[in-house]
């Protein structure tokens, strides 16, 4: 209808322009002045701008009418793939720009020092917050490389701690071993973390603890200090009090269930009394 309307304007504007050219090429006579010519190829001009004007405008509306029912085509239709994915990727880094303003802690705990001012400028090697984790407290101990081999993940281990003496453990069990030596005064070790099996409000940040690692169990086993067996061609013996008298007893060697000794598998007997230096 509108293309119609403006269709209709066009033709009449060209009428009345082909009424304005004939009123020019006319002349004055007796019953019509030139005066009168001029006022009337003037109303004519008026009338054709309006309609020109209104013309225009229409034309105008029947676009904007046409854009309104593409719009509310693709509306309708709803966003298309390319569009969600736009608007994920602005979320997106929105949600990342924020992330940046924030100082996140891995951990769930307490502050325990907050040295952060506001307006303050912050160094990467000077360290301004302190947090203790509410979760349970973790032991890291350095196991010579002699010993580190009979550790594993899932160890059981009994913890004590210093304030509170030796006749109190702490049920402890081995969380991670590290596969790289850390040298200790020229000596390789290695860090073995451990974890307490329960929370306990006596056990507290920094706290000195000693830690023994069960390795494995040895039943009804005999074992004596490593320094105690000497070696004869390359065969371990024992020294045993018989009495009065000092025995070179013959014994074969088990397991190093810790450091500093060793099992005897045969050649002593319960109750046996052995030296410390073989003789």
């Amino acid at each position: 209808q509108a293309a119609d309307s403006a269709a209709y304007l066009l033709q009449v504007s060209r009428y009345l322009a082909d009424l304005g050219t004939a009123l020019n090429q006319s002349s004055a006579s007796a019953t019509v002045s030139a005066a009168t010519l001029t006022t009337d190829a003037a109303t004519l001009a008026t009338e054709r701008a309006a309609i020109d004007t209104t013309a225009s405008a229409l034309s105008a509306a029947a676009s904007a009418l046409t854009s309104s029912e593409k719009a509310l085509v693709l509306a309708e239709a709803g966003p298309t793939a390319s569009d969600l994915a736009a608007a994920h990727a602005t979320v997106d880094a929105a949600a990342a720009a924020l992330a940046k303003t924030q100082v996140r802690a891995p951990f769930s705990g307490i502050v325990t020092r907050m040295d952060a001012k506001t307006g303050a400028i912050a160094s990467p090697t000077t360290s301004l917050v302190s947090m203790q984790s509410d979760g349970l407290f973790q032991i890291e101990v350095y196991v010579p490389e002699v010993s580190v081999a009979g550790i594993a993940v899932g160890d059981a281990a009994t913890t004590t701690l210093d304030a509170y003496g030796a006749s109190v453990a702490f049920p402890a069990k081995v969380i991670k071993v590290d596969p790289a030596e850390t040298l200790s005064n020229g000596v390789p070790t290695y860090k073995v973390t451990l974890t307490f099996l329960s929370p306990d409000a006596r056990i507290r940040s920094g706290m000195t603890a000693n830690v023994t690692i069960a390795t494995g169990m040895l039943h009804d086993a005999i074992v004596i200090p490593s320094g105690a067996v000497g070696y004869v061609n390359g065969a371990p013996y024992v020294s045993v009090l018989s009495g009065t008298k000092t025995v070179h007893t013959s014994v074969t060697l088990g397991a190093t269930p810790s450091l500093g000794q060793v099992e005897i598998t045969t050649g002593l007997a319960k109750g046996d009394r052995v030296l410390l230096s073989p003789q």
